[in-house]
């Protein structure tokens, strides 16, 4: 804890300004150090690894120790071959109906219509 020159206040070690007052603490010696060992402002990194030793276990802040990529996704064929088949029907449907509107068209379709009139008419008797 660090005590306040100004006001006397009990402030957190490593507070650089007075919670109280807001005195600056940075020119104050603090009134007793903390206890234990001071922990690492980043976590240390492991000696490189020799192929004579054993693997030293790996901290889990590095993450795993495969370097593989990682597996791809998988592509989704039938989602795109359905897409296509909808995407063909749909052009051969617009491509009927304009034909259908021509003359040839209009011949053609009414030809269809007839036969199978006759061939009802022929089946009925």
């Amino acid at each position: 804890m660090i005590t306040c020159p100004n006001c006397g206040t009990q402030n957190e070690f490593g507070s650089r300004f007075c919670a109280e007052c807001g005195a600056d603490l940075r020119t104050s010696q603090p009134a007793a150090e903390p206890t234990g060992t001071p922990q690492p402002a980043f976590p240390t990194i492991p000696p490189q690894y020799n192929p004579g030793q054993p693997q030293p276990a790996i901290p889990s802040w590095q993450g795993s120790a495969d370097f593989s990529p990682p597996p791809q996704k998988k592509r989704r064929t039938w989602l795109w071959i359905v897409i296509g088949v909808l995407g063909a029907c749909l052009v051969l449907c617009c491509v009927m109906s304009v034909w259908a509107s021509t003359d040839s068209g209009e011949n053609f379709v009414n030809d269809i219509g007839t036969r199978l009139a006759d061939y009802q008419t022929e089946t009925a008797d």
